[in-house]
């Protein structure tokens, strides 16, 4: 695995101990499909909350880790995210980066920067579309997505 576990953001020891005293740290997953990353992140980390949102609800229902909690919204509606102002130690956000254009997902950054508390963390993980040599195929490709996502 690229990252070399589920994260690279600086949150561990945040997430092991929870967040301010007496109160569990927070993470939300933007994306989360069927819940993996967010119930294995829950299972390490028992101390903190997990939340996960995806547009489809393909997530488990009734056999999950405790702190986990998942909700059904679409972040490609340009509505807003459906937590309170600095709610979140630490954002989430892998693989969407190529479903999304700049008109979704500038107000989704704003917001997400909304719902982070002061100091919270925002990662996301994504390909990165770099092709050695491309021919006139590839580059065929690369202009009917980037129209998509324009």
């Amino acid at each position: 695995f690229a990252l070399k576990g589920n994260f690279n953001a600086p949150v561990h020891a945040l997430l092991k101990q929870g967040g301010q005293p007496h109160e569990p740290a927070t993470v939300l997953e933007i994306g989360t499909g069927a819940g993996t990353w967010l119930m294995e992140m829950a299972t390490d980390f028992p101390l903190s909350d997990f939340y996960g949102i995806d547009i489809g609800d393909m997530f488990p229902k009734s056999i999950k880790p405790s702190n986990t909690h998942f909700l059904h919204h679409d972040v490609f509606s340009g509505g807003t995210l459906p937590f309170e102002n600095d709610q979140f130690d630490y954002v989430f956000m892998r693989q969407m980066l190529l479903s999304m254009s700049d008109k979704q997902l500038n107000p989704l950054l704003s917001d997400i920067v909304r719902v982070l508390k002061p100091g919270g963390y925002l990662e996301i993980v994504d390909v990165e579309l770099k092709f050695q040599r491309p021919g006139p195929t590839t580059d065929l490709f690369l202009n009917k997505l980037c129209k998509c996502n324009a």
